[in-house]
């Protein structure tokens, strides 16, 4: 791969910590699961899984036995993201843990005369203990502390952030909703540049059709960047052991990094991957909007796909492995 798309992709990223723009630690707005992904991340209120971690964490309350899953995700150019977590029901409280990694690999560096300075490597992680309680027949509160890290080389920034969310089955109907407010903490700091978490809002809701079609819908706000997106999906199951999912994003790629002259410029540091430039916008590529997927639910052992294309970027998998024990 050409040193100018790694380049892309440290930006997409990390583009807070070389530009100074609002928001940093986007890694953080990457959806998790297979199954919510292929429902275009319509998931606030219907969540009920262990990706509840990342979408809900009141979600964990819909847990009624352990549930240990995981997920690789072949993201854009051909990074690699990966999540596993844990719930653990206790009464009328649910505990879950999870981690997320972002490995952008190998990256080549070079000098603001375009020489070259070596390899380096740069990464994201983050570490989520949740918490998630019943405080009514129908209200279900969730708490979920993370603790982050982003790494450039052998620089490195760290933070701590918290997830608040609410589940309420609506009287009467084979319906849910869910309000989420993700990121909330302290801004990061990486080497002199301060950046804030991206803050956001998710409003969302489900409804069930003679249990074999669901119906969703989010509504999200990105509080610092000021972006609202709406994603919606449809998940319908044939048979008990088959469901085929359908989803949409609206508005969901922005204006993802700002460039003068080219995307990619050499570092203003010796080894950086890129430096300061202009203001000027552009995106380098928007989401189609439409993702699907599948799953095949067999007794405690639940395997999800979901594929969503990215135009220029090429298409991203998702492969989502869940067991309940």
């Amino acid at each position: 791969m050409s040193t100018r798309i790694r380049g892309v992709i440290i930006l997409l990223v990390f583009s807070p910590l070389l530009f100074s723009a609002e928001t940093g630690a986007h890694f953080l707005k990457i959806g998790i699961g297979a199954r919510s992904m292929g429902l275009g991340g319509a998931y606030t209120g219907i969540t009920d899984d262990i990706t509840s971690l990342y979408w809900n964490p009141a979600g964990l309350r819909k847990l009624k036995t352990k549930e240990f899953g995981f997920m690789h995700t072949k993201w854009i150019i051909d990074t690699k993201y990966e999540f596993a977590g844990i719930g653990i029901p206790l009464n009328n409280k649910t505990i879950g843990i999870g981690i997320m990694y972002l490995d952008l690999g190998e990256i080549e560096g070079r000098s603001e005369e375009g020489i070259e300075t070596g390899s380096f490597r740069a990464s994201d992680f983050c570490l989520s203990i949740s918490g998630a309680k019943r405080i009514s027949n129908r209200i279900d509160l969730g708490l979920t502390i993370k603790f982050i890290q982003q790494k450039i080389e052998k620089e490195e920034a760290k933070g701590i952030a918290m997830d608040i969310g609410i589940k309420c089955k609506v009287k009467g109907i084979k319906g849910d909703l869910g309000l989420v407010i993700r990121n909330i903490g302290p801004e990061m700091k990486f080497i002199d540049e301060p950046y804030n978490l991206p803050l956001t809002i998710s409003l969302g809701g489900g409804y069930n059709f003679l249990g074999n079609l669901v119906i969703s819908l989010d509504i999200n706000h990105e509080i610092y960047d000021d972006k609202t997106s709406i994603s919606m999906g449809i998940e319908y199951r044939p048979v008990r052991f088959i469901s085929l999912r359908a989803g949409y994003l609206y508005k969901l790629a922005y204006q993802l990094l700002t460039y003068q002259n080219s995307l990619f410029q050499p570092a203003c540091r010796t080894g950086r991957p890129a430096c300061r430039t202009g203001r000027e916008e552009n995106k380098i590529s928007d989401f189609t909007g439409i993702s699907g997927g599948f799953g095949l639910n067999f007794s405690n052992y639940i395997l999800d796909y979901s594929l969503i294309p990215y135009k220029d970027l090429g298409l991203t998998h998702r492969l989502s492995f869940k067991v309940r024990f």
